[in-house]
C-alpha cells in the first residue's frame, strides 16, 4: 500500500511501502539526493509549538543563566585587566633606613584595596562559570528529556522513510531556534544586569567601565548554545539506528531502561551539586557582611568623628621640615576652633591601621632586647606616621605607657600596638626596650602600647596586625589623613570651619573625602557589601534555574514511570505505597547531591573565608536551610507527578499507548 500522505511526517517526499505483517512498518529504501540535508524552519517551529512547555523552558533556562552569566563574566574580565596607577608610600622615606628602608614588595593602602577588588573580581568569575555550568546542565537535561519524550516519534519517521540526514536537519532547526532564542534574551538581561552592576558599584568606577568584550559574551552565550545543538543533534544523529520496531512497539510511556535512568540520575545530582556549592558560597558571604556579623568595635570610638584627607602642595614635597611645621600649624588651627573637642592627623588609612606592609617581611626583620636578637615569627609589620593626641582623638585605649609627645621629634621613638607586643616580645615587657627596624638600623625605643584596631575593607586580613607608629613631627606625610572630634552635636557641621582653618594653615592643599568616621567604616565596607548583595542576586538565580531544572527531569522522571507505577497499581499497591517509593527515589538523589554539594560548598566558603575578613567557613544556618532547601526542591518535585501517576487507571497505564 502507497501512502502519500502521513500524519505526523508531512514533509516526507518519496512513497512508502507499510506491510501488516505484525506490527513492523517497512519502508521502500528512501531517494538519497544532495538536498537531502535542507533545514526547514517553518517545520522546526511547528515542531516546538506542539511542545510549548518544554520550549519556554528551555528558552527562559538559557536567558536566566546567560544573562546571570555575562555580567559577572564581563565585569570581572574587565576589573582583572584593569591597571590604576600605583600610589607611592605616603610619607616617602624615612631618614636613617627606619622605615623608609624597605627592600621588598611594599602594599599601600591603596594596593591592598585593589588586592581585594581583584579577589572579588575572581570570585565573581567563577561564579560566573558556576553559573554558566549550571545553565548548561539544566538546558541539556531539558532538551535530553524532550529528546527521550520523543523517541517514538523519531523513530515512526524513521520507519516511515525519513532519512538520518532529515532528521538531523530538523534537530539542528530545533536547536538553533532554541538556542537563538535564548541566548538573545540572555545577552540583553545580560546587558542590562551589567549596567546595573556597573552603576552600583561602590568603588573607582574605571574598574568596571565599558562594554563586555567579545571573549564574554562568546563564553557567556557560545557554551549554552553549544550544549543546546549538541544535546539536539546527538537524539537526531542516532534516531535511524537500532531497533525501530521495538522502540514503535513499546510507545512512549514505557518504563525507561538502566541507561535513561543513570543520565537523568547523574543530570539531577549535578544541578544540585552545582546549585549547592554557589547558594553555600553566596550565604556565607552575605552572612559575613551583615552588620552583627562584623566586629562589633573597629577598636576605637567611631561615633562624633569627622575625618578628610589632605594632601600637601607641591612645594612641600621635598621640605619635610617645612610640611612637618605647615602640618602642625593645620593641626593647632583645628583644635582652636569652637565644637572641636580633639584633632590629629596620621598617614592615610592610619585610623585603620592600613598602611604600607612588606609581603616579605623586611620591616622589623629583629627586634633587639638590649643585646640578643629576637627573630620576627610569621607575619608582616605596618608602619603608620601620627601625630601627638592620635589615639585619644580616636578613643583608642591606651595599655601602657604613654602617646607620643611634641618633644619625640628629636628622639627616636615609636608606640606599638598589642599584636606587636603579643608576636615580637612574648611573655615580656616591650616598654623601655630599643628595637630595631632593620638589622643594622638605629635603634627605637618603645614608649607606649595601644589597643589593636581592626583593619577594615578588601584585602585586609582578617584579625589585627603588628603596627608600629612613629612620630609625625619626624616623619611629616605628604598625605594626611586629619581627625577631629566633635565636643557636642553632629560633626558634620564642624566640616566648613575645618576645610577653613586647614587651607588658611597650608595654602594650595588639597582636601578630599570629608565625611565622618562612621560613615568612613560604611565606605571601606562597600565593596564587600556590594560583592555580597551581587552573590546573592546570582545565588537566587542560581536556586530558580535550579529549582525549575532539578523539577522538569525529576518530574519527568517520574512521569516516564507512570507505566511501572501501573504494574505496582494493579499488583495491589496504594497510592502511599507508590508516592513514597518514588519520593524514595527522590530523597537518594538529594543525599547524593548534598554530598557532593557540600563538599564543593566546603571549598568555595573556605576560599572566601581566607581572602575576605569576617567572612565565616561555617554559618550554622547557611548550611543548614541550602541543603534542606534544595532537598524540598526535590521532594516537591518527586511528589506532584508521583501523586498525578499514582491516580491513573492501572489498565490505561499498562495498555501504554
Amino acid at each position: 500500500m502507497t501512502l502519500a500522505r502521513v500524519r505526523g511526517a508531512t514533509h516526507l517526499s518519496h512513497p512508502l511501502e507499510v506491510s501488516s505483517v505484525g506490527t513492523r512498518l517497512t519502508p521502500r529504501q528512501p531517494m538519497r539526493s544532495r538536498s537531502s540535508f535542507s533545514i526547514d524552519v517553518s517545520h522546526a517551529l511547528r515542531s516546538l509549538r506542539r511542545a510549548p512547555r518544554h520550549a519556554v523552558g528551555t528558552v527562559l533556562t538559557l536567558a536566566c543563566g546567560c544573562g546571570a552569566a555575562l555580567p559577572l563574566i564581563a565585569a570581572a574580565r574587565a576589573g582583572l585587566a584593569w591597571h590604576p596607577p600605583l600610589e607611592q608610600p605616603p610619607f616617602g622615606r624615612i631618614d636613617g633606613g627606619g622605615a623608609g628602608g624597605w627592600t621588598g614588595l611594599l602594599r599601600n593602602p591603596a594596593e591592598l584595596r585593589l588586592d581585594g577588588e581583584r579577589a572579588m573580581m575572581i570570585v565573581l568569575l567563577a561564579a560566573g562559570l558556576l553559573v554558566l555550568a549550571a545553565t548548561c546542565v539544566n538546558a541539556g537535561a531539558l532538551v535530553l528529556t524532550r529528546a527521550s519524550a520523543r523517541r517514538h516519534e523519531r523513530a515512526l519517521r524513521a520507519a516511515l522513510g525519513a532519512g538520518p540526514e532529515r532528521l538531523l536537519a530538523q534537530g539542528v532547526a530545533e536547536g538553533a531556534a532554541l538556542a537563538l532564542a535564548g541566548c538573545l534574551l540572555g545577552l540583553a538581561l545580560g546587558m542590562g544586569a551589567l549596567r546595573l552592576l556597573q552603576s552600583t558599584w561602590p568603588a573607582a568606577r574605571a574598574l568596571l567601565a565599558g562594554a563586555p568584550d567579545a571573549g564574554a559574551v562568546a563564553i557567556a552565550l557560545g557554551f549554552p548554545a553549544a550544549v543546546v545543538l549538541l544535546f539536539t543533534l546527538a537524539p537526531a544523529r542516532n534516531s535511524g539506528r537500532g531497533d525501530l520496531h521495538a522502540h514503535l512497539t513499546v510507545g512512549e510511556r514505557a518504563t525507561p531502561g538502566p541507561y535513561d535512568a543513570w543520565v537523568r540520575r547523574v543530570l539531577t545530582v549535578a544541578q544540585f551539586t552545582a546549585s549547592m556549592g554557589l547558594l553555600i558560597g553566596a550565604g556565607v558571604l552575605v552572612r559575613g557582611s551583615m552588620p552583627n556579623s562584623r566586629t562589633a568595635s573597629p577598636g576605637f570610638d567611631p561615633h562624633d568623628t569627622l575625618t578628610l584627607r589632605l594632601e600637601t602642595p607641591a612645594a612641600l614635597q621635598r621640605r619635610p621640615l617645612e610640611r612637618a611645621a605647615a602640618l602642625g600649624a593645620a593641626v593647632s588651627a583645628v583644635r582652636a576652633l569652637p565644637g572641636v573637642r580633639a584633632a590629629a592627623l596620621g598617614s592615610p588609612d592610619a585610623w585603620l591601621n592600613l598602611g604600607p606592609v612588606d609581603d616579605v617581611t623586611t620591616f622589623c626583620r629583629e627586634c633587639w632586647l638590649g643585646m640578643i636578637a629576637t627573630p620576627v615569627l610569621h607575619g608582616a609589620t605596618r608602619t603608620l606616621v601620627v601625630s601627638e593626641g592620635w589615639f585619644a582623638t580616636l578613643g583608642a585605649p591606651l595599655l601602657s605607657g604613654r602617646e607620643l609627645e611634641p618633644g619625640d621629634a628629636g628622639t627616636r621613638v615609636v608606640v606599638v600596638n598589642e599584636a606587636f607586643a603579643a608576636r615580637l616580645f612574648p611573655g615580656g615587657e616591650p616598654l623601655g626596650k630599643r628595637m630595631a627596624l632593620l638589622p643594622h638600623g638605629p635603634r627605637y625605643t618603645v614608649v607606649g602600647i595601644v589597643g589593636d584596631i581592626s583593619p577594615r575593607g578588601t584585602g585586609t586580613p582578617m584579625t589585627p596586625a603588628p603596627a608600629i607608629y612613629l612620630p609625625a613631627d619626624r616623619h611629616p606625610p605628604s598625605t594626611a589623613g586629619l581627625a577631629v572630634r566633635a565636643a557636642r552635636g553632629d560633626p558634620r557641621a564642624l566640616a566648613p570651619a575645618v576645610e577653613a582653618a586647614v587651607r588658611g594653615a597650608i595654602p594650595g592643599v588639597r582636601l578630599s573625602e570629608v565625611m565622618t568616621m562612621e560613615e568612613r567604616l560604611a565606605w571601606y565596607d562597600a565593596p564587600l557589601r556590594w560583592f555580597a548583595a551581587v552573590l546573592a542576586a546570582v545565588a537566587a538565580a542560581a536556586l530558580l534555574l535550579s529549582s525549575g531544572g532539578v523539577y522538569a527531569v525529576v518530574s519527568y522522571g517520574v512521569a516516564r514511570r507512570t507505566r511501572e507505577i501501573g504494574v505496582r497499581m494493579a499488583l495491589g499497591a496504594r497510592v502511599r505505597q507508590v508516592v513514597r517509593h518514588v519520593l524514595g527515589g527522590g530523597l537518594r538523589l538529594a543525599r547524593t547531591g548534598t554530598i557532593l554539594g557540600a563538599l564543593l560548598g566546603f571549598g568555595v566558603a573556605q576560599t572566601l573565608s581566607m581572602r575576605f575578613r569576617g567572612i565565616p567557613l561555617f554559618d550554622a544556618p547557611t548550611w543548614v536551610l541550602v541543603p534542606a532547601a534544595l532537598a524540598a526542591v526535590t521532594l516537591f518535585a518527586s511528589w506532584i507527578p508521583a501523586r498525578r501517576a499514582a491516580r491513573v487507571d492501572p489498565m490505561a497505564a499498562l495498555r501504554g499507548d
